[in-house]
């Protein structure tokens, strides 16, 4: 089994281990852009994760699972049976993708002494779901989604975040309310809409992700 690309941020002796996914068509130096941001964090490891499957076509791309056009019309459309389905087809590959970054992520915590639990999940559009089915399977501090694509089961115990572009062209925004009312029925879940954003990680967020760790990781 390959093991899955890392990249890291500059920390000596870290105690808490902030995990990055990125989206669909993306690799792991899109989000490892953001760790400058981060750094006002004390104490926090960030490591941007690589999917394993490249995109057909698409050399330079990254997928967690299959993604195409035709599932963004299904969403748009709103269609329930369809999306049912598409989870049906992918769920072989995302569990796949799920097993082995747990594996990753639980190798990284005994290499660098970091204690169990002390991990926040965060992900962007395709990586934000796979975040969230993460954290039903290893203990963590909290979650982060970005413009997410989120998927069922949504059950957990754990402090969700959930950005989101209220001009989100990709997953439209009555997409994430739609599924922000779900998921506040079965975990702790805060939503924060971004009026004018598109598909994107804003500046906002970032503010606001920063707080977020810090109150997971105890440093306020």
């Amino acid at each position: 089994m390959t093991p899955l690309k890392t990249i890291f941020s500059s920390c000596e002796k870290p105690a808490y281990l902030c995990v990055f996914l990125h989206g669909y068509g993306a690799d792991a130096q899109d989000l490892a852009g953001l760790f400058p941001y981060y750094r006002v964090l004390n104490n926090v490891l960030c490591v941007s994760i690589e999917a394993p499957h490249a995109i057909p076509g698409y050399p330079m791309g990254k997928e967690w699972y299959p993604l195409d056009d035709s599932f963004r019309q299904v969403i748009h459309q709103r269609d329930s049976k369809e999306i049912k389905s598409f989870l049906q087809k992918t769920e072989s590959a995302r569990n796949g993708s799920i097993q082995l970054l747990e594996k990753t992520i639980r190798e990284i915590c005994e290499a660098r002494q970091i204690l169990e639990g002390k991990v926040i999940l965060t992900g962007f559009s395709q990586g934000a779901g796979l975040a969230l089915a993460l954290s039903q399977r290893i203990k963590t501090l909290g979650v982060m989604s970005f413009s997410g694509l989120l998927l069922p089961p949504y059950a957990g115990d754990v402090p969700l975040w959930l950005f989101h572009g209220e001009a989100d062209s990709v997953i439209p925004f009555f997409y994430a309310s739609q599924i922000y009312k779900q998921i506040q029925k079965e975990r702790p879940c805060s939503f924060f809409p971004i009026p004018q954003v598109d598909h994107t990680i804003s500046s906002f967020a970032i503010e606001k992700s920063c707080l977020f760790i810090k109150n997971a990781c105890g440093q306020n």
